[in-house]
């Protein structure tokens, strides 16, 4: 049950990500390379979740995005373990 609990909250997340991500304005200024980028990290992916995986032993899943993360929860708890982030630029 709580491994469904878990896919769920991945999908509704990945729903609000979509749904946020067709709103927002082209026209915005991008920052350049060398200026800092505040990130927010709501505990969340930010962007499509590209792929979802357990551990053999089934206590941890991992997940995949767009959003250059990959997240490691904690299927008992649902809680995030760890979060990788690749380089951006």
């Amino acid at each position: 049950m709580k491994r469904l609990t878990l896919i769920l909250l991945l999908c509704f997340s990945l729903l609000i990500s979509c749904t946020q991500t067709a709103y927002k304005d082209s026209a915005a200024p991008t920052a350049s390379a060398d200026e800092p980028k505040l990130v927010i990290d709501p505990q969340g992916h930010s962007d499509m979740i590209m792929d979802v995986m357990f551990t053999p032993d089934g206590t941890t899943l991992v997940s995949v995005s767009r959003d250059k993360t990959i997240r490691v929860w904690d299927v008992e708890t649902g809680d995030l373990i760890k979060t990788i982030r690749k380089q951006i630029g």
